[in-house]
């Protein structure tokens, strides 16, 4: 079932063409990641499906057209785009019971037990205007899948923070994917990001989509490096993997070879979450070649 469906997404601002006959579709539990140089258009699509920007063109979520479905797709989504945005001077647990209270619901322990898969549970009564830029994007990315939402969109949900923060989100995309089997729109400009996040990545030049490809194909065998936490979980790790894969080991990465979806799916599986995933030869490969050929 398809998700979202973009269909001739046209936005001009002072009549210069932002986006320019975009179209793309995604389907149920899908994750897609938008790639491309500043000004490619990446972050106007986002904010032209959440509703922030008017533009020309059809946007259906689950068949519907959004414009007139807007509520039933706010009530399903989760949105962060560009900078965090909460109230300073009220403390995080004030700031999630009244946006909870914006969507018609109480306040309970699984926000708590988010958090903590956050890293950020000590902090519920500590005001907004204390917290680092690292604090900031993960209460913001708390308060928008509070809903458990069925889509989530993200711009640059990593952008300028430290690899620890920027680490801790990455693993809460990960597993909120998997539990939820949320389907993911993210804009980054990490590709390593978008290799472990995403299973699809749309390549973005002056407003058009320039390349529509699937990252991890079946078909696809390549050398991959998982890095972990520590190089204990690497340890457990291959020690797990060594029966399946063609697997080497060291300090906190693991270097796999094989096909890159059954390898991510298989240590997943074993309930163990990847800090990055490099996947030799490949997203920024495909970004070069295809900037090449334009």
């Amino acid at each position: 079932m398809q998700a979202l469906t973009v269909s001739g997404l046209k936005k001009t601002i002072h009549k210069k063409a932002i986006l320019n006959d975009v179209s793309f579709t995604i389907e149920q539990g899908e994750s897609v990641g938008l790639v491309g140089i500043n000004g490619a258009g990446k972050s106007s699509i986002l904010k032209c499906i959440a509703g922030l920007w008017h533009c020309r063109g059809d946007i259906l979520f689950y068949g519907k057209p959004i414009k007139e479905n807007y509520a039933e797709f706010a009530s399903k989504t989760g949105i962060l785009i560009e900078y965090p945005s909460l109230f300073s001077g009220m403390t995080l647990r004030e700031n999630i019971q009244y946006f909870s209270s914006l969507r018609g619901t109480e306040y309970n322990e699984r926000y708590e037990q988010t958090a903590k898969l956050l890293n950020i549970d000590d902090a519920f009564d500590k005001k907004i205007e204390t917290f680092s830029s690292g604090m900031k994007q993960k209460a913001c990315l708390l308060i928008a899948t509070l809903h458990e939402p069925s889509i989530l969109l993200l711009d640059e949900p990593t952008s300028m923070l430290d690899p620890k923060s920027a680490a801790e989100i990455r693993a809460f995309i990960s597993q909120i994917k998997q539990r939820n089997k949320l389907t993911l729109l993210i804009s980054s400009h990490n590709l390593a990001e978008i290799e472990n996040l995403c299973d699809r990545v749309l390549i973005l030049e002056s407003g058009r989509i320039i390349n529509d490809y699937i990252l991890h194909g079946n078909d696809t065998k390549k050398e991959c490096r998982f890095r972990f936490a520590t190089a204990e979980l690497a340890g457990a790790v291959f020690a797990k993997t060594s029966q399946y894969f063609n697997v080497s080991f060291e300090e906190d990465s693991v270097y796999l070879y094989g096909d890159v979806k059954a390898m991510k799916d298989f240590i997943l599986s074993i309930d163990t979450d990847f800090i990055d995933l490099t996947v030799n030869g490949g997203l920024e490969k495909i970004f070069m070649e295809t900037a090449e050929e334009k």
